[in-house]
């Protein structure tokens, strides 16, 4: 099947163990929207999760998270990727494989190949996020179009991230403020100047996303936000 997902994690900085209940009023706030399936994926200090609904077949069973013991790597994602055959060929893999590697795979081999350069690679609707332990950090990008959602929130103490807002709101640390100043720009200006407003923020002060044609990496307890160009030859 084709999964349309909601994907979810938390990365306590400074090595800290993921709190069970957290997960679990996270998830719980997920398993709200319709779904067929909830899998979590954990490691003492990291937590990945996925809420899937199957919308249409497709040759490739999808099982998110996904983690590659010998790697030690774990993806989470939402993602219809269109260029797999290209993916392949730059990949240099066996295209009768194509049918039998979910997207969220092909997205982490790309990973291994390309690292943070990994975006520009991609064609199609995306959001995801990758656990790299080798170097304990997190590494996601949102789709070229925006057509895929990945909102996050971070203190000095945690990160957290989600493709809806009220899963994270959910979560004890996280203040649910109105952001006024979004509210007066989208509400109350001029329709025509809405493009102009800061794309990273949200309605709720504590909640920022990720916009459209950017990646973000977390690594220790810092947080940085690129641009990546849509997808080139190289």
């Amino acid at each position: 099947m084709i999964f349309l997902g909601a994907i979810a994690g938390i990365y306590p900085f400074y090595n800290k163990q993921v709190q069970g209940n957290h997960i679990y009023i996270m998830m719980k706030e997920l398993q709200r929207f319709l779904g067929d399936d909830t899998v979590l994926w954990q490691q003492e200090n990291i937590f990945l999760g996925c809420h899937t609904r199957q919308i249409t077949p497709a040759p490739a069973e999808e099982i998110l998270p996904y983690y590659d013991k010998e790697k030690q790597l774990a993806i989470t994602a939402d993602a219809g990727i269109d260029n797999r055959n290209e993916l392949f060929d730059r990949l240099e893999m066996d295209r009768s494989r194509n049918q039998a590697l979910p997207d969220s795979q092909l997205i982490l081999l790309g990973y291994q190949k390309w690292g943070e350069a990994l975006p520009e690679y991609l064609a199609g609707d995306f959001a995801f996020m990758i656990w790299d332990g080798k170097y304990q950090k997190l590494f996601g990008a949102r789709d070229y179009s925006g057509a895929r959602t990945l909102y996050y929130f971070h203190n000095q103490e945690h990160f957290a991230f989600c493709t809806l807002i009220q899963p994270l709101l959910s979560l004890p640390y996280v203040e649910k403020r109105f952001n006024e100043v979004w509210i007066a720009d989208f509400f109350l200006a001029d329709p025509d100047r809405v493009d102009h407003m800061n794309p990273m923020t949200t309605i709720y002060k504590s909640i920022t996303q990720v916009p459209p044609s950017h990646s973000i990496s977390v690594c220790g307890s810092t947080v940085k936000i690129k641009r990546y160009d849509q997808f080139i030859n190289k």
